[in-house]
């Protein structure tokens, strides 16, 4: 009973580094964008990848902060990225060829992420995997492939909603099924 729900970490720590990074973007939004945040989020993920092969196991204490907390700056910051490539990308006045490229990269994105989750690979690719997961919420959200037109109704939206419940509820969820 002591220990703590295993999805607060990410909350805490999201919220702290946005309150670290919010005033820089809104003072230095270019420089943070397109030089800092690139830089920072390489480095961090290359530390990690370095002292603890992985980006799971949030609650290693590095020395001078928790893994969690480096792992929040670089995932903020990869999203800060990939919001501003994602407004590039949806400017852009693509030919039927190219649509077709980007949602067959988009499905290779869904279908490698996914057997990442499912399979068992090493802890080493997590990396590589968050890459395909930013390529992929870039794509998506550019409208510039059929499946956000398809997704984009009220059933969906209400399925949405259910979301961050489910987020917040998984480990009660887990520990019923590990039991059994």
């Amino acid at each position: 009973g002591t220990q703590p729900n295993h999805i607060e970490w990410y909350i805490s720590t999201m919220l702290f580094c946005m309150l670290i990074i919010y005033p820089i973007l809104l003072k230095y939004y270019k420089i943070f964008t397109y030089v800092i945040a690139p830089i920072l989020s390489l480095l961090l993920l290359g530390y990690l990848s370095y002292t603890t092969n992985s980006l799971t196991g949030v609650s290693v204490w590095l020395g001078f902060c928790y893994k969690s907390m480096l792992r929040s700056f670089v995932e903020i910051s990869l999203g800060v990225i990939a919001f501003e490539v994602t407004k590039y990308v949806k400017k852009l006045h693509l030919n039927l060829k190219q649509k077709i490229l980007l949602n067959c990269l988009e499905w290779f994105c869904i279908i490698s992420t996914s057997i990442f989750v499912v399979l068992t690979f090493t802890k080493q690719y997590e990396v590589y995997v968050l890459f395909l997961i930013m390529i992929m919420i870039i794509i998506a959200f550019s409208e510039q492939t059929w499946y956000p037109k398809w997704l984009d109704n009220s059933v969906i939206r209400k399925i949405g909603k259910f979301t961050l419940p489910v987020y917040l509820s998984q480990v009660g969820a887990l520990n019923i099924v590990n039991i059994f």
